[in-house]
């Protein structure tokens, strides 16, 4: 079900759905989801011969270099995950290896994720999809 409007309705949330079963629902609160993508066109990237995926993030090898070696990218304007655990992995790893003289990647298959909604919820690790693609019928889900 899709919501198709919003409403104030006092203190509430009148939220119209795509479901003729259930046409309206009303709530204390609406928690949005939305997907971020890099913005990316004014830095016409072309100009510089940098690569874009067909997504339309800054491609990058696993040590974030750009398709021009002296040129770098981490956080929400790669594919990686587009998350804060995820760009502050990236950028350790990142100055490790430029500057410390200590090559490092990242691993990026233990970022956790949370939802800071009640109740809460949280993730970390591969889905269940995942785990059985990775190690077969060995995998046990509760």
């Amino acid at each position: 079900t899709s919501i198709t409007e919003v409403e104030k309705a006092g203190s509430y949330l009148n939220l119209g759905l795509s479901n003729p079963q259930l046409s309206h629902l009303l709530v204390d609160a609406l928690l949005v989801d939305a997907p971020r993508h890099p913005n990316l066109k004014k830095l016409d990237l072309h100009n510089v011969g940098i690569q874009l995926t067909t997504s339309g993030a800054i491609r990058v090898d696993e040590y974030s270099r750009t398709t021009q070696v002296n040129i770098f990218a981490i956080g929400d304007c790669t594919d990686r995950q587009p998350l804060t655990p995820s760009a502050i992995a990236q950028a350790k790893a990142f100055a490790d290896t430029e500057f410390g003289q200590q090559p490092r990647l990242v691993s990026l298959d233990w970022i956790p994720i949370s939802v800071s909604a009640h109740p809460e919820a949280a993730i970390v690790g591969l889905s269940e999809t995942q785990a059985r693609q990775m190690f077969g019928d060995g995998i046990e889900c509760y």
